[in-house]
């Protein structure tokens, strides 16, 4: 599809407004806004970890920043939409995402070729009117639209513009009706023009496509930069980074890629991708982060990392750009060819329906003639069979009614069948019912005998129950004879049991006591050891930080060296760095005053070191920690030497390198600035250690007060344990009897209790056995009531019987009086029939005769 264009014929485009937004949409580059929206779309798609992250229609070994590319796949992606629209079969509105990303991408195409044309030739021949001739366009150049009216008057100025529009679609519409309507809100907000319903869009589309479709590519840029910001910032959660290593990729395809995908090559990547997303971007970075993206394609599908040489890759890029051309034409000519051939065979198609039209009329004429005989003929027939089959309806409704007589008989019969056997059922219920009934008085019988027998044993029983009970009374007695006694010997052991405790809890008390002082102790000797441990780890930072101190030092010495050659390079080649020069003397007066510093300050601090050395003399005297920290010490003072031979050939290593580093006078200044870095950070580092001198003095003087602390409280704890040990002796001995009284009063206890238990055993199973007597009374009292109920039922059951037998009877007596007058209406029916099928044989004959008669006459039509 080609970009339309705005007419001045059209008369909705009479509205200063709305002419001069699509012109300024006429006007408009749609490049950039297409190329972030593909480059976010991919971005998007590597986010959420899908593995062809990049769409087909791209080309993964193009370069992104040659204009080439773009215009390739801009052409691809018109040739796909504009497929789908000539393939579709759908409505316009289910169209319109293919339909705008068709406009749209010829729309660029055609800025790209004015650009690529304007820098092929910069002088080019103007037209008649003395004007340039645009690429863009196919005809004459657009003319401005006729005014309207015959006013003199200055043009209205348009209340509309393309920003607005495109600043109104700020990434919230869902979809094209959404977007159509916030189009008709801001016309009818403006009051430019009047306001299109959504059925009509398709006849506005050619003047309303292009500015509609603009707005709905940055509604789309704009969510995709938001989609890709939000799973960012979700998938940078849990990255953790450090001064010293680059953060790990928050995208996981790239974070699988290892040493294929270098850390400063991905700082590079995600800081593309974070200028892109939030918007202010250089005019490159789309290219430079599909780029990005592209190799990372490559990478991923296994192609070799090294690129070949630049001559080698245009050559292969035309190459494909000279396939990819000759197929879209060798595909054009095709089309061509087929529409050609579908037109011939069209002119042909419609040269032979011409003449069969022809010959059909002809023969419609004649078969007219013959419709006419056989309607009059057909309406004789139809009029003689109408009757015929109200002959057979009524027939028919006869022998229905006959057959539902029989059935009705059929049924009587089998219901006089089905009771006579129900009869035959129940007369064999009521003579099982009679035996049953026999069978309950003999059980009644003896469950009576069963229940004296029973009343005899409870008598017996309650003899024996009495004379149980005047045999507990005694045994209670005892037993409370027994109680009194051992209450007695129980508040006995109480109070041996109340010395007894009190003397425990105050041993528990004093265990408590210790153990709290134990606890208290230990905690003290932890926070002893961990200080001493601190201390050592501080002195060991203490001795790498002065290295450091020195090392820098030493590197600031050397960097003033070279800054002085490189200055004096400087004033010998170029001139005006003379006032640069000053700066680097007054520099380095400086940094001497500040190595002056330093050398003093070590001084200092080599003092300091023998002070704490004679320190530590004096206070590890006993500890065997001392030797390992002076090996540690002595190892650390080799390796320092290491470093200073390391440094030394690193100096030489700078000497060779000073030949090549005329041209980088810029690093110059960035040096100046990390000595002043340095010169605060060895300041801040000099207050430091003295911070760290004052609270080790601190720390020792309290080490030595709670050692003196610790070991008088070690004293008191062992004479307090000596004393416990003692208490722990007698209570266990007091124990001991305690136990063996409580024994014999648990025994005695015991035996009481059995012989409660037995006597409410006894109580309760007396109690059961009076209840189940009850139970079995009440049950033969209802069986009695049941068995008189049942025989009045049967009675009944009899008398219904009696009745239902007569009324069989007469029912029997009235089905045969109407199988009689059923059998007279059959022979009455079989004459009818007889007399039916003789008529229906005789019209047969009268139709076969009517139907030669028809096919004679038509033979007589085709021959004439």
């Amino acid at each position: 599809m080609k970009p339309s264009k705005v007419e001045s014929s059209d008369p909705r485009l009479r509205n200063v407004h709305l002419r001069s937004i699509y012109r300024e949409a006429e006007e408009y580059d749609v490049g950039p806004l297409l190329r972030k929206c593909i480059t976010l779309s991919s971005l998007h798609n590597l986010l959420l970890g899908q593995d062809p992250f990049i769409p087909s229609w791209i080309a993964i070994d193009g370069d992104t920043k040659s204009p080439e590319f773009w215009i390739e796949t801009l052409t691809e992606v018109s040739v796909r939409s504009n497929e789908y629209i000539c393939a579709g079969a759908a409505p316009f509105h289910d169209l319109l995402e293919g339909r705008s990303q068709a406009l749209c991408t010829s729309h660029a195409l055609a800025h790209l070729r004015k650009n690529l044309n304007l820098d092929s030739q910069v002088n080019r021949t103007p037209n008649a009117n003395g004007k340039r001739p645009r690429s863009d366009t196919n005809g004459p150049p657009l003319r401005s639209p006729q005014r309207t009216g015959s006013s003199p008057k200055s043009p209205e100025k348009p209340k509309l513009t393309l920003k607005k529009w495109l600043e109104i679609c700020d990434g919230s519409r869902t979809s094209w009706k959404n977007i159509h309507a916030e189009w008709n809100q801001m016309i009818f907000v403006s009051k430019s023009a009047k306001i299109v319903s959504w059925d009509k869009l398709k006849g506005d589309w050619e003047t309303q496509g292009l500015t509609l479709s603009l707005g709905y590519f940055t509604d789309i840029t704009i969510k995709l930069a938001r989609k890709c910001s939000s799973l960012i910032f979700e998938l940078s959660k849990g990255r953790s980074s450090s001064n010293n290593t680059p953060p790990p990729s928050y995208i996981p395809l790239v974070r699988g890629l290892d040493d294929l995908w270098p850390a400063a090559k991905n700082t590079e990547f995600e800081r593309c991708i974070q200028e892109v997303v939030h918007g202010n971007f250089r005019p490159q970075a789309t290219a430079q982060l599909l780029g990005y993206i592209l190799e990372l394609a490559r990478i991923i599908k296994g192609s070799t990392i090294t690129v070949p040489r630049k001559s080698q890759q245009a050559e292969l890029k035309k190459a494909e750009a000279l396939c990819r051309r000759q197929a879209r034409q060798l595909k054009e000519e095709q089309m061509e060819k087929d529409i050609k051939k579908r037109e011939e065979l069209c002119r042909q198609a419609e040269e032979n329906f011409a003449r069969d039209t022809l010959a059909l009329d002809d023969e419609r004429a004649s078969v007219d003639m013959v419709s006419a005989r056989l309607r009059e003929a057909q309406a004789m027939c139809d009029e003689r069979e109408s009757a015929l089959a109200a002959k057979e309806a009524f027939c028919a409704d006869r022998e229905n009614a006959l057959a539902a007589k029989e059935a009705s008989c059929a049924k009587r019969e089998s219901a006089s069948t089905v009771k006579e056997v129900s009869w035959a059922a129940r007369n064999g219920t009521l003579a099982v019912k009679e035996a049953s009934y026999e069978e309950r008085h003999g059980t009644l019988a003896a469950n009576e005998a069963s229940y004296a027998e029973r009343q005899r044993v409870l008598a017996t029983k309650e003899t024996s129950c009495t004379e149980r009970r005047s045999r507990i009374e005694k045994a209670e007695l005892g037993l409370r004879k027994k109680l009194e006694t051992f209450e007695a010997n129980q508040k006995l052991l109480l109070e041996g049991q109340r010395n007894a405790n009190n003397g425990d809890d105050s041993h528990a008390r004093d265990k408590a006591a210790m153990t709290k002082r134990e606890t208290a102790n230990m905690r003290r000797e932890k926070n002893l050891t961990e200080r001493e441990q601190r201390l050592d780890a501080q002195e060991k930072s203490l001795m790498s930080h002065r290295a450091w101190i020195s090392q820098k030092g030493n590197a600031a010495t050397d960097r003033e060296k070279v800054c002085a050659a490189k200055e004096a390079e400087c004033r010998a080649r170029e001139e005006a760095l003379c006032e640069g020069q000053a700066t680097v003397a007054s520099e380095r007066q400086e940094l001497e005053t500040q190595t002056s510093a330093l050398r003093h300050n070590q001084a200092l601090y080599q003092k300091a070191k023998e002070e704490l050395k004679a320190r530590e003399e004096v206070l590890c005297k006993g500890q065997a920690t001392v030797g390992s920290e002076r090996q540690e010490l002595e190892t650390q003072t080799s390796a320092l030497r290491d470093d200073e031979v390391l440094f030394q050939k690193a100096k030489e290593e700078l000497k060779a390198r000073e030949k090549t580093q005329h041209k980088e006078r810029a690093a110059v200044v960035t040096e100046r600035r990390e000595v002043e870095v340095q010169k605060w950070a060895l300041r801040e580092d000099e207050v430091v250690y003295q911070k760290a001198k004052g609270e080790l003095k601190a720390r020792e003087e309290a080490q030595h007060q709670e050692r003196a602390a610790i070991a008088s409280e070690r004293k008191r704890v062992d004479s307090q344990r000596s004393a416990l040990k003692q208490d722990l002796t007698l209570h266990r001995e007091g124990k001991k009897t305690m136990k063996a009284n409580s024994e014999a009063l648990a025994q005695e206890r015991a035996a009481i209790l059995c012989e409660q238990k037995n006597m409410a055993a006894a109580q309760k199973d007396f109690e059961n056995k009076k209840s189940v007597l009850r139970a079995e009374q009440v049950a033969m009292s209802h069986n009695k009531q049941e068995v008189a109920t049942a025989m009045k039922a049967l009675e009944s059951e009899k008398l219904s019987l009696g009745a239902d037998l007569a009324a069989l009877s007469r029912e029997k007596e009235a089905a045969a009086a109407k199988k009689k007058a059923l059998e007279i209406e059959r022979l009455a029916l079989g004459a009818e029939k007889v007399l039916y099928e003789k008529d229906k044989n005789e019209w047969k004959e009268k139709v076969r005769i009517n139907l030669q008669q028809v096919q004679e006459m038509e033979r007589s039509l085709s021959t004439w």
